[in-house]
């Protein structure tokens, strides 16, 4: 089963070499987290969910379809126009993060093979926190077991 806080470990220096990497149980350990390591944290904070959250499906032989997210979120300060640079930014670099997860799910031997191309969604999230503001990415991964 692919492991997302994994893969994102391995990804992010190459990626977004600045941010810090974090996993998170929702948003309330979310928030408490970014709380806690104020002088921790760096200007860009990925949070992968830790959630096991998936469904079986018997149409197309016996798939495994896996749900992944993943926060990007990026400190703002306390007006509307560092807010919106903020969620731009985290906008941005949430979509190099899904842009490398598509790019190696072409190859049959990668553990982001089985993309759900169509299943891609983000959503606006803050402030939380410090402020902080940024984006809730998820995606599905489906793969057959071979049982």
């Amino acid at each position: 089963m692919f492991d997302c806080y994994s893969y994102i470990e391995k990804k992010l220096p190459v990626i977004i070499p600045d941010a810090g990497l974090n996993s998170v149980s929702g948003l309330g350990e979310l928030e408490e987290l970014l709380l806690e390591k104020v002088r921790d944290k760096k200007d860009i904070e990925i949070c992968v969910e830790d959630i096991d959250l998936g469904n079986l499906d018997f149409n197309e032989g016996f798939t495994n379809v896996g749900y992944f997210s993943f926060y990007v979120l990026v400190k703002a300060t306390l007006n509307s126009e560092s807010r919106r640079k903020a969620k731009s930014k985290a906008l941005t670099e949430g979509f190099k993060l899904l842009k490398e997860i598509n790019k190696d799910s072409k190859e049959y031997d990668s553990p982001t093979y089985g993309l759900d191309k169509k299943k891609i969604n983000y959503i606006g999230v803050g402030p939380v926190a410090e402020n902080y503001h940024g984006y809730h990415m998820s995606f599905i991964i489906k793969n057959e077991i071979g049982l």
